[in-house]
């Protein structure tokens, strides 16, 4: 299963999944879908859907889950993927027409 470009929460979902389905170790599956969020930011800014102040939370969580991954700190790593996991569950079970409302 190809990757999927892009910086949306789904997209970087179906990296990781792509990668552990490809036999990666979750930590690297994670650190190549974080890899390929990067580099789709590079390129067109912020994550649809999300406002300033939760992406740049988000931004930040993520690094320190990279800096956690790369310094062998897995407390660091875990409770940063936590974090992670924890937003995008929330995200999922929000409903889809969430913007639409009002």
């Amino acid at each position: 299963m190809p990757l999927q470009k892009g910086k949306s929460q789904g997209a970087f979902t179906h990296n990781i999944k792509a990668e552990i389905n490809a036999g990666k170790p979750q930590k690297q599956a994670v650190a190549i879908a974080y890899s390929e969020k990067r580099h789709s930011m590079d390129e067109g800014g912020e994550v649809e859907g999300q406002d300033n102040d939760e992406q740049m939370l988000m931004d930040h969580v993520a690094s320190e889950c990279m800096n956690g991954l790369e310094s062998g700190d897995n407390e660091k790593f875990m409770g940063a993927l936590k974090v992670l996991v924890q937003h995008s569950l929330r995200e999922m079970q929000e409903p889809e027409h969430q913007d639409q409302e009002g």
